[in-house]
This record gives structure tokens, sequence and C-alpha cells, in this order.
């Protein structure tokens, strides 16, 4: 009974220290990695960046853009047309399926 105990004791005192170890390395990883943007910050600032915009848009590609908002314009406007000569109170508009 002796051995026995004196086995699982052994045991128990292994394991402690092995999570012991295994806690003081992660703490240390967790140091390094909150004092590693600091330190980084400090060496090599960043410097700004210069951005530039562009549009890569043809008067094309405006034209048509303009003519399909005209479209949907007047067909928005003919429902809401038609509905007004209806006595209806409520209007579900549906777009087609193409």
């Amino acid at each position: 009974m002796r051995y026995i105990n004196y086995v699982e004791l052994r045991d128990t005192r292994r394991s402690s220290r092995t999570a012991r170890i295994f806690s003081i390395i992660s703490i240390i990883i967790a140091s390094i990695a909150i004092v590693t943007p600091y330190v980084v910050s400090l060496v090599k600032p960043e410097e700004p960046k210069q951005v530039i915009v562009t549009e890569n848009r043809d008067k094309a590609d405006n034209e048509v853009i303009i003519e399909r908002l005209t479209k949907i314009d007047s067909t928005i406007k003919e429902v809401v047309k038609e509905f007004n000569q209806t006595k209806l109170k409520q209007l579900v508009v549906t777009t087609p399926k193409k």
C-alpha cells in the first residue's frame, strides 16, 4: 500500500512540474506577443502610404448606366400612375425574372 501511494505521489509531482514548465513557457510567449508590436513600431515606424484613386469608366459605360436608370425611373412612374388610378391601398412591386 505504501508503494502505491509513493508511485501516485511521484507521478503527481512529475505532472505538476510539467504543468508548471508549460505555464511558464506560455506566460513567456504571451509576454513576447504583447511587447513585440511596441518594439517593432519603435524600431521601424510605418510611413504613410500614398493612395491614388482612379476611375476606369468609359463615357459609353456612363451612357448605358444613365439609359438603364432612366428606363427604371419611367417604369416606376408608370406603375405609380396606374396604381393611383386604382382604388387599392397597397402597392406591391416585384422585379421580373430574367
